[in-house]
């Protein structure tokens, strides 16, 4: 009997242009490019539809004698930090391989102990960002490792190990510096440079528990004190933690803490800063968490009010989905996701997505951009249940159960979801996409413009189990804070 191989589910979604989704599954990133119409995002053939980028490249090559590695480093051209470099991740790893052999086997050259040879199960994608200027990606690991790469040719640029586990990785706004949030309570930054240069990380903050998400948002500030109407933008980094609060600090000097976000009971698992329009001095954050709650906050940095960080809504995620499939059944509830666009109309929609639970839940968010009444309204809770399978690899199980686990808007407003698969999950497609039809007030599908026919993503022998966001990262989110493991 010959057992199927399992497809790995699609685990971030991101965006940038008008024409370009980042789709990542396991240690896999597909580019996914629109070449020839507005509305297709995969094309025919995967060769030009598609650029798949596996981390890291070469896991499986042998390393070299750490010798031969230190003649040829020394003999080889090394190019100035402003000269680009087009450098392999195979020689990125080898060189450091050098560097930590020669420290801790010097009396053993031919015993090399390198993480070319790791089990590739380890460099499982962590999280992944965008530069704001569309000219790098940032990713980081489940084996501590960052790699930033620049996208006109998907070349790396440089590439570093964290000292600690990381979950969040996002660039500053003007894509100097590289943020890393780390299961030790600390975020670093890494002022970006070209291969040779090392990356050289610099402390911005800590927590006395673990952080969960990394995001910045700009407030505005009194220019002057004795100028009672004249103001200035400032800009704040916002890291959520296990222990269920958001800390608004001044960036880059993050020693200064601007405000805290609480409310929450469980641990912070999802953030999202809606993006308004140039000129409005609203600043609203919108967080999940483990309590299965949604929080609406408004930390506009207006002196007239009552404060710099007010909670203005908390929507009960179990309370709203009680006709959901699997939500009565659910002991505990945990938000995966939370995503804000802003429409043509200047209107702001919201979508969230719930752990285990097989629906898209969609708001308004409508802003009072002078008052404390700016609010989410619900407008659909979508089902995203199907009775028709279509993956080959649950064809000998024809239940089909679309549990979304990642969710994001791109630039025109299109919805685009994917799908878990595991052991008790088989959705009838890895990813979809939806477009809002604002005169029925509903997602509907853009299946017969948006195709993903050509998207293959990695397999594995076995099915994996569910992992809860509440287990995941080995306890790092687990209720019991006492349980030290």
């Amino acid at each position: 009997m010959i057992n199927e191989k399992v497809h790995t589910e699609i685990s971030i979604i991101r965006f940038f242009g008008d024409d370009t989704a980042i789709l990542v599954s396991a240690q896999t990133t597909t580019i996914s490019f629109d070449a020839s119409e507005k509305d297709l995002v995969s094309l025919e053939s995967i060769d030009s539809g598609f650029k798949k980028i596996q981390f890291p490249a070469l896991i499986t090559s042998q390393p070299k004698n750490a010798e031969e590695h230190s003649l040829e480093t020394s003999n080889s051209n090394v190019q100035s930090e402003s000269t680009p470099v087009d450098v392999s991740e195979k020689t990125l790893l080898e060189k450091k391989t050098v560097a930590k052999g020669k420290k801790a086997n010097n009396k053993q050259n031919n015993k090399k102990v390198t993480r070319v040879a790791e089990d590739p199960s380890k460099f499982v994608i962590r999280d992944l960002s965008v530069s704001n200027d569309l000219k790098l990606l940032a990713l980081i690991t489940e084996n501590k490792q960052l790699y930033i790469y620049e996208t006109k040719n998907w070349t790396l640029v440089n590439t570093t190990e964290n000292s600690k586990k990381c979950n969040s990785v996002i660039f500053d706004p003007k894509g100097e510096f590289v943020l890393v949030a780390d299961k030790f309570g600390d975020a670093y930054r890494y002022p970006i440079s070209i291969f040779p240069q090392p990356l050289q990380p610099e402390l911005l903050l800590g927590h006395v528990s673990i952080l969960t998400t990394l995001s910045f948002i700009k407030v505005s500030k009194r220019a002057d004190s004795n100028e009672n109407d004249e103001y200035m933008s400032e800009l704040l980094l916002v890291s959520g933690d296990r222990d269920e609060k958001l800390r608004l600090s001044s960036y880059p000097n993050c020693y200064n803490i601007h405000s805290y976000c609480l409310g929450h009971k469980e641990f912070v698992s999802a953030l999202d800063v809606p993006n308004f329009p140039s000129g409005v001095s609203k600043s609203l954050l919108i967080s999940g968490a483990g309590d299965g709650t949604v929080k609406l906050w408004d930390v506009s940095n207006n002196p007239s009010k009552s404060g710099p960080s007010i909670l203005l809504q908390s929507l009960d995620m179990p309370k709203i989905g009680i006709d959901c499939p699997n939500m009565k059944e659910l002991s505990e509830v945990g938000i995966t996701g939370i995503k804000s666009c802003r429409t043509s109309t200047n209107d702001f929609l919201v979508a969230v997505i719930v752990e285990s639970v097989p629906s898209i839940f969609l708001f308004k968010l409508k802003v009072d951009l002078v008052g404390l009444n700016s609010t989410l309204v619900l407008i659909e809770i979508l089902n995203t249940d199907s009775a028709m399978p279509e993956l080959s690899d649950v064809s000998t199980n024809p239940s089909t159960n679309n549990v979304p686990v990642a969710i994001g808007f791109d630039i025109p407003g299109r919805l685009f979801v994917s799908y878990a698969i595991d052991s008790k999950n088989h959705p009838s497609k890895k990813i979809e996409a939806f477009d809002y039809d604002s005169s029925i007030g509903k997602l509907v599908s853009c299946e017969d413009k948006i195709r993903f026919t050509n998207l293959i993503t990695p397999t594995v022998e076995v099915a994996e189990e569910p992992k809860s966001i509440f287990e995941w990262g080995r306890k790092s989110y687990a209720r019991d804070k006492h349980n030290k493991e």
